[in-house]
């Protein structure tokens, strides 16, 4: 199996894996008044998009991958790879900084409610953390993914007008 399809299938599994952790991220918090609430991620719209962004990113990468393994590619078509490839990053980036900045807030900030989530439930904001350093790992393999897109289409490229 070559290198990309590797990386793309790891890719393909942490996102997944950040995906569930995320939706599975859930605490309840007791009031003395006796009033639960509960605590995940569809209740904060930054935590709502990292979801998101992590779910299309995997679509698309199950999507390119099995297209990459049926047929073989042409460099133009690389080249398309690696355009989508950076809005995949993208996508996954702004989608962790956003988890990222929630996950600081909730264990930073001095408001009473905050501080019971992290302090009293930290697997919640633990699990918010695995989350985004799964997501993470998928961004570092998405840019192995770009180099090595345009490097195979450089050398085909440079193939095709030697031969």
């Amino acid at each position: 199996m070559e290198i990309g399809y590797m990386a793309r299938l790891i890719a393909i599994i942490t996102t997944c894996i950040a995906a569930v952790i995320m939706v599975t991220a859930k605490v309840t918090i007791s009031s003395k008044y006796d009033i639960n609430k509960d605590v995940k991620f569809s209740i904060i719209s930054a935590l709502k998009y990292f979801l998101a962004a992590n779910v299309i990113v995997f679509i698309y990468s199950t999507i390119t991958l099995l297209i990459s393994i049926i047929k073989k590619l042409k460099p133009i078509h690389l080249l398309w790879i690696a355009i989508a490839d950076l809005v995949a990053i993208s996508m996954l980036l702004t989608g962790n900084g956003a988890a990222s900045a929630v996950s600081a807030e909730l264990e930073n900030i001095d408001d009473g409610f905050a501080r019971r989530v992290c302090s009293f439930y930290c697997r919640f904001c633990s699990q918010i953390n695995a989350s985004i350093g799964m997501s993470m790992v998928a961004a570092v393999l998405y840019v192995a993914l770009i180099v090595l897109s345009l490097v195979i289409a450089y050398r085909r490229s440079r193939c095709a007008s030697a031969c």
